[in-house]
């Protein structure tokens, strides 16, 4: 695991979130029936915080692991997704980013907890890093 629990990887995403939807967000994580709502507004999510998304460069997997290990990525991850069969999966680094990049879903992947993560929506090359510098 990534020495985080799932939870605490989720609690961080809403940390991405922009102040005024980041109850809703959270409340979201923890209610089955709510979630599904949230899982279907990432195709077309507009409640990043700008302050934190940073856009990438090239969305090739090989060389966005790269960047996040830079920036203290694991080698595991935690993802928040459309698909119902990665959604909430502890996955490695590169084997996520594969399957997000290259998927007509939306999702979320915690890398660390509250401070860094992806972004990829439904559209090809819709991908930012997620990223708050330690203060």
């Amino acid at each position: 695991m990534t020495g985080f629990s799932r939870a605490e990887h989720e609690d961080g995403l809403a940390r991405f979130i922009a102040r005024e939807h980041r109850a809703r967000f959270t409340a979201a994580l923890g209610d089955e029936r709510l979630r599904a709502k949230l899982r279907g507004r990432l195709a077309h999510f507009a409640w990043l915080d700008e302050r934190y998304v940073m856009e990438v460069s090239t969305p090739a997997p090989v060389a966005l692991a790269r960047q996040l290990r830079a920036d203290g990525a694991p080698a595991e991850c935690v993802l928040l997704s459309e698909d119902d069969e990665v959604d909430g999966q502890v996955l490695a680094l590169e084997d996520a980013l594969r399957l997000v990049l290259h998927s007509d879903h939306a999702a979320m992947i915690s890398c660390v907890p509250g401070r860094l993560a992806v972004f990829s929506g439904e559209a090809p090359n819709e991908t930012t890093l997620l990223l708050r510098r330690p203060t």
